[in-house]
């Protein structure tokens, strides 16, 4: 009961699609926030003003000057004097960007990478993450790449799930491309390839390392 009374945001008695709604948007606007706060780099500015106090009062070392903040509240507000005034531009330039990125009306224009862009209905939608994510990097994310490059390569290519590419509809699979690009078989037409010639052309590794691109 507790549960589908902080469901029902506008305490109708019913769990409807505009409560869900209203959650969503809840959380959104709450992350939204949050990074913006994360961006302030409030941390960095309060560890700088505890270095510069243990400078400028004499601390023999940095644990002396937590104790000072901790123990007296004079000290302590003495130490976040002034934190507002140096927040304050970081907060507006904050701000604008996140204005400038709710009124942003600009759309992608894809009409010159048609040969490379998948448009379709099929496609699976990315979402963002959080700040956090962005800081940790991708190492941070998920771990460290393979040191074996090419065995990590082979094991993404592993899959036998076909698909269709949005811009030649060719009908393949993961596996089916790995073996068509590093070990195809003799005799053997590979999706996009057709009987006789014509259609996609194969070539082997060696081959590409010799070609000027590839040297430079």
């Amino acid at each position: 009961e507790g549960v589908l009374k902080e469901l029902d945001k506008n305490s109708d008695g019913l769990v409807n699609v505009s409560d869900v709604s209203e959650i969503v948007n809840e959380r959104f606007e709450r992350q939204v926030v949050t990074d913006l706060m994360r961006n302030l780099d409030v941390a960095e500015m309060l560890s700088r003003r505890l270095l510069e106090s243990r400078k400028r009062d004499g601390h023999r070392s940095l644990e002396s000057v937590i104790a000072m903040a901790r123990n007296n509240p004079d000290a302590l507000r003495a130490l976040l004097f002034g934190l507002g005034a140096e927040i304050a531009p970081v907060l507006q330039r904050e701000l604008e960007a996140q204005h400038d990125i709710f009124h942003s009306a600009s759309v992608p224009d894809f009409k010159n990478n048609t040969k490379y862009a998948v448009i379709t209905d099929n496609l699976r939608e990315a979402g963002f993450g959080e700040l956090s994510w962005f800081k940790a990097g991708l190492d941070g994310t998920i771990g460290l790449p393979d040191i074996n490059i090419l065995q990590a390569m082979e094991r993404e290519h592993e899959s036998t799930e076909n698909f269709r590419s949005g811009n030649y509809g060719i009908e393949s699979n993961p596996r089916l491309e790995w073996l068509f690009v590093r070990r195809p078989e003799v005799g053997k037409v590979y999706p996009g390839e057709k009987e006789g010639g014509g259609g996609r052309r194969r070539h082997a590794p060696e081959e590409l390392v010799k070609e000027d691109v590839a040297k430079e």
